[in-house]
C-alpha cells in the first residue's frame, strides 16, 4: 500500500500521541517505571516498524512485536513490581503505533481511548 509522506507523518505523529497519553496514564497511575517516554518510543518502534510495510511486508513489525516481548519479560524477571497491565499495554500501544501508521489511525485513536478507559477506570470496573 503505497502512501504519500502527508499520511506517514500524520501516522507517525498519532503514534507518538498514543504512546505519550497512554504512558502518561500509566505514570499517574502509580508511578511505573514504564511510562511517558518507555511508551511513546514503544509507540515510534510500532510506527517505524510499519514505514517498512511496503519494502519488506509485514516481518519488521511482527520482529519488532516479537523483540519487545522479550524486552518486556526480561524487565518483567528484573522488576516483579511492574504489572501484567502495564506490560500488555505497551504490546497494544506498539500495536497502535503500527497501525497508525499503516493507515488505520481512526481505528487507533478509538483504541486508544478504550484502552485509556479501561486503565484509568480500574477500581469501578474491579467492583
Amino acid at each position: 500500500m503505497e502512501q504519500g509522506l502527508y499520511a506517514q507523518l500524520l501516522g507517525l505523529g498519532i503514534a507518538l500521541g498514543i504512546g505519550f497519553m497512554l504512558g502518561l496514564q500509566r505514570e499517574w497511575a502509580k508511578n511505573k517505571p514504564v511510562g511517558v517516554r518507555s511508551f511513546t518510543l514503544i509507540a515510534a518502534l510500532g510506527g517505524l516498524s510499519a514505514l517498512l510495510l511496503d519494502a519488506a511486508g509485514g516481518w519488521p513489525v511482527a520482529a519488532g512485536l516479537v523483540s519487545l516481548g522479550i524486552l518486556l519479560g526480561l524487565h518483567a524477571h528484573r522488576d516483579a513490581e511492574e504489572g501484567m497491565t502495564t506490560m500488555v499495554t505497551a504490546l497494544v500501544v506498539f500495536l497502535l503505533g503500527a497501525a497508525s501508521v499503516a493507515g488505520f489511525q481512526v481505528h487507533a485513536v478509538v483504541l486508544a481511548g478504550v484502552v485509556m478507559a479501561l486503565l484509568q477506570f480500574k477500581k469501578p470496573l474491579h467492583q
